[in-house]
């Protein structure tokens, strides 16, 4: 399983359109080439730093294995990162997200994502 953090209401358009092509925070697929996601274990690192300023967000959590385009796991280039993140390159079918999650503050205001948790 993998993840991706979003929004409502873009998740709700894809679902209209039969795809996902956003790629993370204000890019498209078409920008970046490729979507970005997480393991679980990842979301709050991901969700603190890019997405620090933002609320009412959600997580896709997506079955790898009914994703139609390529998924592939890559270390970032321009971080002094050493652990890959999973990136979907091409449209992310919606058929292939299984479940859904909010994304919460803890009580100090940080992001702090349990991917037990459903909406």
């Amino acid at each position: 399983m993998i993840f991706h953090i979003t929004s409502p209401e873009i998740w709700s358009r894809a679902r209209e359109e039969g795809e996902y092509r956003q790629s993370t925070k204000n890019a498209t697929l078409d920008a970046v080439g490729f979507i970005h996601c997480s393991s679980a274990h990842q979301i709050d690192a991901v969700a603190n730093c890019v997405h620090a300023d933002d609320d009412g967000l959600m997580v896709l959590g997506i079955d790898e294995a009914r994703v139609k385009a390529e998924v592939v796991f890559e270390v970032p280039d321009d971080e002094d990162e050493t652990e890959a993140y999973p990136h979907v390159y091409g449209p992310l079918n919606v058929d292939a997200v299984v479940s859904l999650h909010p994304l919460e503050r803890d009580e100090s205001g940080r992001f702090r994502f349990d991917p037990d948790r459903t909406l």
